[in-house]
């Protein structure tokens, strides 16, 4: 039998977001929104059996019209203490634990615009934590060809060439000292 979490049907409500709602960001809103996806994360990150269960009640879709909504909303510049921001890394952290699972690899490929959201995190200049979600997801699910190909036509190479390109070894070598 396959491990139950009594709480998801009630999770998973609070994290879903209707495709036209323009309001799903209000003040009475936002703060759920924040604290779901962040239990989410932090439920998936502490057992890989959450993680399963959340892909096999439908939470991927879920997470992804969350994450589609937000995209629209945060830009390279958005800080990282922006909501929407908090909800984006959150959902980021959550898609890099679950692309470790061939079942959500699969399911995330299937999900249109999915990919190119995940790409387009990569330029979050201000929410490293996003960032750094991203590029472990990416690194996940470049285990399959079929979304290395799709990962490819979302332009990955070119945002991760910044990205490699702004990294200062020195710079953090100073750091640290």
């Amino acid at each position: 039998m396959p491990f139950k979490y009594a709480g998801y049907p009630m999770l998973l409500s609070a994290i879903t977001v209707d495709k036209d709602d323009n309001n799903f960001l209000s003040s009475d809103r936002a703060h759920l929104l924040v604290a779901s996806s962040e239990l989410v994360w932090l439920m998936c990150e502490s057992s890989p059996f959450n993680g399963e269960e959340l892909v096999r009640d439908g939470g991927i879709p879920l997470l992804a019209t969350l994450l589609s909504r937000c995209m629209c909303v945060v830009q390279p510049t958005t800080p990282a203490t922006e909501l929407s921001a908090t909800i984006v890394a959150s959902i980021m952290r959550t898609f890099s634990v679950l692309s470790q699972f061939e079942s959500a690899r699969t399911e995330m490929l299937e999900f249109s615009g999915l990919v190119d959201d995940i790409v387009h995190c990569t330029e979050l200049e201000l929410v490293p934590a996003a960032i750094d979600a991203a590029l472990q997801t990416i690194a996940h699910l470049s285990i399959s060809s079929e979304i290395q190909n799709a990962l490819l036509k979302a332009g990955v190479l070119w945002y991760l060439i910044p990205l490699l390109l702004q990294y200062d070894a020195h710079g953090l070598e100073l750091a640290v000292k």
